[in-house]
């Protein structure tokens, strides 16, 4: 009768075994790759053009699924995103660009970006340098950042607005604003004056982009 312990081990050598073929078929599908496909024929140097081509100034939507997406909503198709699942070999080499040089859209209707913030990876909070937020979002930023930034600082008790510092490359913000009535404009100009103030001393240049509706 097999004890614990020796079917332990063999369910362990198992797993190794099957991870060690799946690794050998990558490999060998990726050394293919590098032969056959004419893109990867291209010099280094030309592909970090067309990577960087593809990637500068592209939208990528990030937002917490709740339920099944339509294929007919926008941000279903992500063609930046897309390119980084050809292949293991491009996505290694477009990653660096995908993060420096797209815009990350984690905006929200009600200003709770943290929401989606929260689903994405350490990777991604290392290496994402521009983000994009709605109105709404730029207004609970600038007031939770004053909260965490002055009167709380330093204390455990508040995480409002820390997702921000959670972005360790983040260099642009930008606010898309949108005008609502007759003193919104004044009443969120004075917002993005105040969070430029914060996000100033932390080093992060924000832009905003302002268009009327109604």
């Amino acid at each position: 009768m097999m004890d614990n312990s020796t079917h332990g081990a063999n369910g362990a050598a198992a797993a190794a075994a099957t991870a060690a073929a799946r690794t050998t078929a990558c490999d060998k599908i990726t050394q293919r790759n590098a032969t056959s496909c004419p893109f990867l024929r291209l010099p280094a140097e030309l592909r970090n053009h067309i990577y960087q081509a593809a990637f500068q100034g592209a939208t990528s939507t990030i937002k917490e699924r709740w339920k099944e997406d339509s294929q007919f909503e926008e941000d279903h198709h992500q063609a930046a995103c897309s390119l980084v699942f050809t292949c293991r070999q491009i996505r290694h080499e477009a990653l660096p660009a995908l993060y420096a040089l797209s815009i990350f859209d984690i905006s929200t209707p009600d200003g709770t970006c943290e929401r989606n913030v929260k689903i994405l990876d350490s990777f991604s909070f290392k290496h994402i340098q521009c983000l994009e937020v709605g109105h709404n979002d730029a207004w609970e930023m600038n007031m939770q950042m004053a909260y965490s930034f002055q009167s709380m600082a330093g204390s455990d008790r508040w995480s409002h607005g820390r997702w921000v510092l959670k972005f360790e490359a983040l260099k642009h913000v930008h606010v898309d604003m949108c005008h609502v009535g007759p003193d919104s404009g004044k009443f969120y100009l004075h917002t993005v004056q105040n969070l430029r103030a914060s996000l100033g001393e932390k080093g992060i240049e924000l832009y905003w982009h302002y268009t009327r509706r109604g």
